[in-house]
């Protein structure tokens, strides 16, 4: 099963628990769970949402361009940070995307879409946060917002980190594939 039906799955479970609970007439912990299970359910389907309209709907036509373009210091830090021994470890959205041998310029290309969903989700995560603002909650919730909130923003960040990390070696090989040409 990929990774994409796997956060629909628990996505569409999570909106069902919230849903649930909030029809329920149990005593005042309810609302944690409901906006518990609602806030995942939000980040998910965000996720989810993000991901398909960038692929979908956004082609790159220069990944080498100022703003995708690695800067001096991100090989400082991505060495620091070792990024070259967790890279691997993270799920792929669309790991068919990322692939070489499905072509290296559409690899390329699926790093810069995938940058920009990751860049978009940083901001989007803290948008339950300003949700409990309007909704009344108590410090400790809008505590909690501002928590998953930057959970969920480090988390994009590290998928974006990899995007950055990975798009020079892939167009170094692209470059590799045309002197052979």
């Amino acid at each position: 099963m990929n990774m994409r039906i796997k956060m629909l799955i628990i996505a569409c479970g999570a909106a069902f628990i919230a849903v649930f609970f909030c029809f329920l007439d149990v005593p005042v912990w309810r609302f944690t769970i409901v906006m518990a299970a609602a806030t995942t359910a939000y980040h998910l389907a965000v996720r989810l949402a993000v991901g398909f309209f960038v692929f979908k709907s956004i082609k790159i036509k220069n990944c080498e361009n100022g703003w995708f373009r690695q800067k001096k210091w991100e090989r400082t830090l991505y060495r620091l940070i070792k990024v070259h021994s967790w890279k691997d470890d993270f799920p792929s959205y669309a790991p068919e995307k990322f692939d070489p041998k499905n072509g290296i310029d559409d690899a390329i290309n699926a790093t810069c879409q995938a940058e920009i969903a990751h860049f978009v989700l940083i901001f989007l995560s803290f948008v339950p946060l300003l949700i409990s603002f309007s909704i009344g909650c108590t410090v400790f919730d809008i505590i909690v917002f501002a928590a998953t909130g930057l959970i969920a923003s480090a988390v994009d960040l590290l998928f974006l980190i990899v995007q950055r990390y990975n798009r020079p070696r892939l167009i170094s090989v692209r470059g590799t594939h045309l002197k052979m040409a």
